[in-house]
């Protein structure tokens, strides 16, 4: 089966979905088999409770191996419990650790939604001086270079507690006169 640039052995009695939000709720709908969902939203698929797999895998591709970041999210309230020995086989040496889908979307607050933001924000900056200040946080901008925009933006706008974010910043705000 292909559809969103995707392909899915028809065989296959599980499929990991590492699609935008809204492709993953694409292939869940059809019911065909049990999904795995790894974004870094959660709370959009409380209504597939119990039919689907919820991880988020904390590491991507440029810290997989690097031995530090080794924790995998199992979202307790959406996923069918019975995959969670599944997923702690599959994830081996891993530490696999359960949450709410609530619990897990005001975590990324801090952890994604945050620093997605202060990325794109020193990405915009075009210093035409460079201060050592500068030269720290440039590297900053390398966090969403090369992710895809749509995840990342789905990150974003579909965290429901995303607004906490703002109330972050505008606390940081509240210096400037």
């Amino acid at each position: 089966m292909t559809g969103n640039g995707v392909e899915i052995d028809d065989d296959a009695d599980m499929a990991f979905l590492s699609v935008p939000i809204g492709s993953a709720m694409d292939y869940i709908s059809r019911g065909d088999r049990i999904y795995v969902e790894v974004s870094s939203v959660k709370s959009v698929f409380r209504k597939y409770s119990g039919s689907i797999v919820s991880i988020h895998p904390l590491f991507g591709p440029s810290s997989y191996g690097d031995g530090v970041h080794r924790t995998v999210v199992f979202i307790s309230d959406i996923s069918n419990v019975k995959y969670k020995e599944i997923i702690e086989e599959m994830f081996r040496g891993y530490d696999v650790v359960s949450m709410t889908a609530e619990d897990h979307d005001r975590m990324m607050v801090s952890d994604m939604i945050i620093p997605y933001l202060i990325s794109m924000l020193v990405g915009k900056i075009e210093a035409r001086y460079h201060t050592r200040s500068f030269d720290v946080v440039r590297d900053l901008a390398s966090l969403v270079e090369g992710e895809n925009p749509e995840v990342v933006m789905d990150t974003i706008r579909l965290n429901p507690y995303a607004g906490m974010a703002r109330e972050m910043i505008n606390d940081v705000m509240s210096v400037i006169p």
